[in-house]
């Protein structure tokens, strides 16, 4: 079995089945060389490129096979919205550290749809990969807040709310506190994650009194 893949020049080329699985696992396991031994931009480049090849698989293989397949394209994304984020705050180009946020959240949206599918396709399987959106919420709100995205905080914190994970509540409230965003969204961000934390038994009082302050 092959799969048809158009190429830059217009020209074809033809790779079958263990053909994509000796380029997406190695690729996959490069990158994770990569992040400790090469440079973000580099290794976002092998997981791009890796996430690329697990797109070029045909529907009809094996359903275990897809399974494994679609586990790795999600650890793509997220290992992709990880580092674009690094590079975000690293960056001391204005337009490089935007255009790297605004990666992140791309990325972050391509994880969640992705998971979303799946989850509803397979009982088992995912569990371990659900656990990642956990770590990603907080880099789609940094990007948001860094992107002046204002209109969809409220729903990345309704989100995270949903997945009754108030320690990322709490994360997100530091960000946009420290962000220089405007008053009237901080208030509005630090009322909405306040209003369900308070409800919450075992909050940290100390840094919900902080940010009570802030709020009068």
């Amino acid at each position: 079995m092959a799969q048809t893949v158009t190429g830059v020049a217009g020209g074809k080329q033809v790779f079958d089945i263990k053909e994509l699985d000796w380029f997406s696992r190695n690729g996959y396991n490069l990158g994770l060389r990569g992040i400790v031994e090469w440079s973000p931009a580099t290794t976002l480049r092998i997981f791009n490129a890796c996430t690329g090849f697990t797109r070029l698989y045909p529907e009809d293989i094996e359903a275990s096979k897809f399974a494994e397949i679609i586990r790795i394209r999600l650890l793509c994304f997220y290992l992709c919205a990880a580092l674009c984020t690094e590079i975000a705050r690293m960056a001391d180009n204005l337009e490089s550290k935007l255009q790297h946020y605004l990666l992140t959240r791309n990325h972050v949206e391509n994880f969640r749809v992705l998971l979303g599918e799946w989850s509803r396709r397979m009982e088992h399987g995912l569990d371990d990969i659900k656990d990642k959106l956990d770590i990603l919420l907080p880099f789609d709100f940094e990007g948001a807040v860094m992107l002046k995205n204002w209109e969809v905080l409220g729903q990345l914190i309704d989100e995270t709310i949903l997945l009754d994970k108030d320690t990322i509540l709490g994360v997100m409230a530091d960000i946009v506190v420290s962000s220089g965003a405007p008053e009237n969204i901080i208030l509005l961000v630090l009322k909405k994650i306040l209003d369900y934390l308070v409800t919450v038994t075992d909050t940290n009082l100390n840094k919900l009194a902080r940010w009570i302050r802030y709020t009068v």
